[in-house]
């Protein structure tokens, strides 16, 4: 091997031993210039100290990545438009799916006896199953607990809680439900 040869491969072979020492380098490359100075680096934040007699760098403290925030929950009461009065005549029960956000997707039970509305949550309090309307009780669709459509006590189980109700009036010829989070 000639000299050129002999310098070209020691060159490549040096390079290749400290690039990748320069890259991963463990702290800072700044020089501290007085005790206790910080500098946030690679996520760490570092500390200068004293070792002997010279300004050096402390291991670093790792910086907690920020938390996603979550949307606030809303709490409140919200009254939801069911339907026209006329939609739910007397001794019958309908189902209404409103599209009014305050609903949050849910479905609602409206029936009216003896000239007085009820109104039920259409998910079964046994484990969370969509309820239907049956003949003559409402039905889950999982397990086939049966409810009653005047007071959604529990007929059959396996449910064993009432269906949750609603406050629900008429005005000016619409069913409202209110809804409270």
């Amino acid at each position: 091997m000639n000299r050129k040869g002999f310098l070209a491969l020691t060159g490549a072979a040096l390079l290749q031993f400290v690039s990748p020492l320069a890259s991963a380098a463990t702290g800072p490359t700044l020089k501290p210039t007085k005790l206790g100075q910080t500098v946030i680096w690679r996520n760490k934040k570092y500390t200068a100290i004293k070792s002997g007699k010279k300004l050096v760098w402390n291991k670093g403290v790792a910086i907690p990545k920020p938390k996603p925030t979550t949307p606030p929950v809303v709490h409140g009461t919200f009254d939801i438009d069911l339907a026209a009065s006329e939609e739910v005549p007397e001794g019958m029960t309908q189902v209404f799916f409103p599209k009014d956000p305050n609903a949050q997707n849910k479905s609602f039970f409206v029936t009216r006896n003896n000239e007085t509305l009820i109104s039920f949550d259409s998910i079964c309090t046994h484990e969370g199953c969509q309820v239907w309307i049956g003949i003559p009780l409402l039905l889950c669709a999982c397990h086939l607990s049966a409810f009653d459509r005047v007071t959604g006590a529990p007929v059959s189980g396996p449910a064993v809680r009432p269906l949750k109700t609603y406050p629900v009036r008429e005005e000016l010829g619409r069913i409202i439900l209110t809804n409270t989070f």
